[in-house]
């Protein structure tokens, strides 16, 4: 089992709603829930800090989410991130 957490910090909490929305109409958390081993994937929005939001994954094998990295919603993920200036960190737990 693999599980990532993936922290995200914005400069405005205008860049965290854009990012959602724009990451909603692409399609890419529908998508990526569809994507073999993948048992969780859920953005949260801090209720102490609305420019900070946690990703959370969870797959059953480190190869399932690396798969998903290689899927082109997964880069187009990465490039609405890069357009609002994002700073990221991931934490990673294998069981």
């Amino acid at each position: 089992m693999l599980y990532l957490h993936v922290y995200y910090t914005a400069k405005e909490s205008d860049d965290v709603k854009g990012f959602l929305r724009e990451a909603n109409e692409a399609g890419i958390v529908s998508k990526t829930r569809e994507e073999k081993g993948c048992l969780q994937y859920e953005y949260f929005i801090s209720t102490e800090n609305d420019r900070e939001l946690l990703l959370l994954e969870k797959w059953e094998t480190a190869e399932d989410q690396k798969a998903h990295s290689m899927q082109e919603h997964f880069n187009l993920l990465g490039e609405i991130k890069n357009r609002y200036g994002f700073e990221t960190r991931i934490e990673k737990i294998e069981k």
